[in-house]
């Protein structure tokens, strides 16, 4: 039998409308998923995700 995980969104995250995020991602805190954007791997804290496939830029 399979198990369908769901998606993990930690604090402070804003997620775009329209954005597609795959089961079983986790969003890192303080994260943001651009409007659009596919996100298929787990995204982490302090990332802007954009694109398709999502692409990742990290702001410390």
């Amino acid at each position: 039998s399979e198990k369908l995980a769901g998606v993990t969104i930690e604090d402070n995250v804003v997620i775009g409308s329209k954005a597609v995020i795959k089961a079983g991602v986790t969003i890192g805190k303080n994260s943001v998923v651009a409007m659009g954007a596919v996100v298929t791997n787990d995204v982490p804290p302090d990332t802007v995700v954009a694109g398709v496939p999502g692409k990742t830029k990290i702001f410390t």
